[in-house]
């Protein structure tokens, strides 16, 4: 009843036009930033060590700029579930699918590494897009509160019918490689491991930084291709998306997963405003030999 209830609230809400739900947007950050301080020394801690060239007057309006991205990204995964797929179109570039389906033509199951950068929630609309693989799918990491589980999953349906929770992927995608010559699994990979696997580090936004391995190991299990999923902001409510193929690191463990955190460094850098720094991503640090 619960999930009903705020599914239902959460749904109207989402019927109000995308510049409503951005003045929305604009009066929440705010509320966020200066009086609630929402994880605001954390995002400056995060901030500060990883971007050291920044002043402090930089660094305070990239994180104003961190607060007001992140309240669009609210109320852009909100209007998922009442958003015409012309509009998505009108406000969604895709570049570059012929190497997506170059790869699936020739029987690669196709495995696409996202970051929590630009709108990775609306990223979902690369499905739509590509003719080829048939199957596609996302790996995601359910949300402790169940009610909100619910409520993410039914506006993630919006892209795609097959979701895999994180603990389940595994089977799934071995499943997948029976029943299909080709498809197209999509990781967000830029998330902090659990602290039973913090077994792979590298130096990743200037600090020591433990990574996880599960699509490059999945992905060699199955000869899959791993893609980067690069994004821009042009403009509000706009994003431009270019599928990159990834070139390997030469002498590292998992290669293709490093030179995934590099590409996404480079975007990170360019516009830091469009990364999630809210989250304790260098909580842990590394062991010494």
């Amino acid at each position: 009843m619960k999930y009903k209830i705020t599914w239902f609230l959460l749904h109207t809400v989402a019927l109000l036009p995308l510049p409503v739900l951005y003045a929305i947007s604009s009066t929440i950050w705010p509320i966020l930033y200066y009086v609630i301080r929402y994880r605001r020394k954390v995002t400056r801690t995060n901030l500060q060590k990883a971007l050291p060239h920044l002043t402090p007057s930089q660094i305070r309006q990239t994180e104003r700029n961190v607060y007001r991205h992140m309240c669009d990204i609210m109320v852009e995964t909100l209007k998922q579930a009442h958003i015409s797929d012309a509009e998505l179109e009108r406000r969604i570039t895709i570049n570059n699918t012929s190497l997506v389906e170059e790869m699936a033509k020739k029987g690669h199951p196709v495995f696409v590494l996202i970051g929590h950068y630009g709108n990775w929630e609306w990223s979902g609309e690369i499905i739509h897009r590509l003719a080829i693989p048939e199957k596609k799918t996302y790996i995601y990491e359910p949300v402790a509160n169940e009610t909100m589980d619910l409520i993410m999953q039914s506006l993630r349906h919006r892209f795609c019918d097959l979701l895999l929770p994180k603990k389940k992927a595994a089977r799934a995608i071995l499943s997948l490689k029976r029943e299909h010559q080709s498809y197209l699994v999509g990781f967000i990979s830029d998330q902090r491991p659990k602290r039973n696997s913090l077994h792979h580090w590298t130096t990743f936004l200037n600090q020591d930084t433990p990574y996880m391995v599960g699509a490059e190991e999945l992905g060699q299990h199955v000869d899959a291709i791993c893609i980067y999923l690069h994004m821009e902001q042009p403009r509000r409510g706009y994003y431009n998306i270019t599928f990159e193929e990834l070139q390997p690191v030469e002498g590292e463990e998992f290669p293709y997963t490093v030179a995934y955190l590099r590409r996404l460094e480079e975007d990170i850098k360019t516009a830091p405003h469009l990364w999630l720094w809210t989250h304790r991503r260098w909580k842990h640090k590394r062991p010494t030999v």
